[in-house]
This record gives C-alpha cells, sequence and structure tokens, in this order.
C-alpha cells in the first residue's frame, strides 16, 4: 500500500461545468504538490515541476448515467447520460504516474479520434 493524492476537480468550459475529475497521484513521487495551482494543465505542473510527463496512456471511455453528486456538480439531472473515462498514464520506464477517473457530461462532450496508417 502507498499513500496518494486525491485532487478533485470540476473542469468547466466557458464557465460551463463540463467533466468532475478525481486524480490519483503516487505522494512519494509528488511530494508537495498540493501547494501548487491545480486550475491549469496537470502535466504541465508535473513536466515543470516534477521532471516528469506521460510516454503513454491507457484510457476507457464508458457511457452510464450521472449519480445524485455529479449531477449536482455538472448542474444536470441525476440519471442523465455521462461518459465515465478512466486513464492511467505511465512515464518512460513504464511506471504508473498517473491514474485518473473522470465523469464529462454526455451533452456536451464529443469524442474524435483520427486513425492513421
Amino acid at each position: 500500500t502507498q499513500k496518494v493524492y486525491i485532487i478533485s476537480r470540476l473542469r468547466c468550459a466557458d464557465a460551463v461545468p463540463m467533466a468532475v475529475e478525481t486524480v490519483y497521484l503516487p505522494f512519494a513521487r509528488f511530494a508537495g504538490i498540493e501547494t501548487y495551482d491545480m486550475s491549469k494543465s496537470l502535466y504541465t505542473l508535473l513536466r515543470q515541476r516534477y521532471g516528469c510527463e506521460p510516454a503513454k496512456a491507457i484510457e476507457s471511455i464508458q457511457s452510464g448515467l450521472a449519480k445524485a453528486k455529479e449531477a449536482k456538480q455538472l448542474q444536470i439531472k441525476a440519471g442523465a447520460p455521462v461518459l465515465r473515462i478512466t486513464r492511467t498514464a505511465y512515464d518512460g520506464a513504464g511506471v504508473p504516474l498517473e491514474y485518473t477517473e473522470s465523469v464529462y457530461r454526455g451533452d456536451k462532450y464529443v469524442f474524435n479520434v483520427t486513425l492513421e496508417k
């Protein structure tokens, strides 16, 4: 068992709540992170202050329904459609550096993918 930071953020676009995000970071690796501004890019903070950035991430996207607390935060009705996204990011050595659980509004989020050969 290892200690982790748990950082909860409400992500907005043009002052409209878009996602509720919960980030888990290894405590020992990111000691003192709670003293920094979490309203900006987390990956920029990790790169600039801790000298690490993700080399790869595995993400899963699943449809679901908003729970009461999530609905309140996102300003939608409980039971409204949402996208539940989980991501584990790894550094260049393959060591996990971040795990994130996000809940996105189903009525505002568009998922775009580009596939190339």
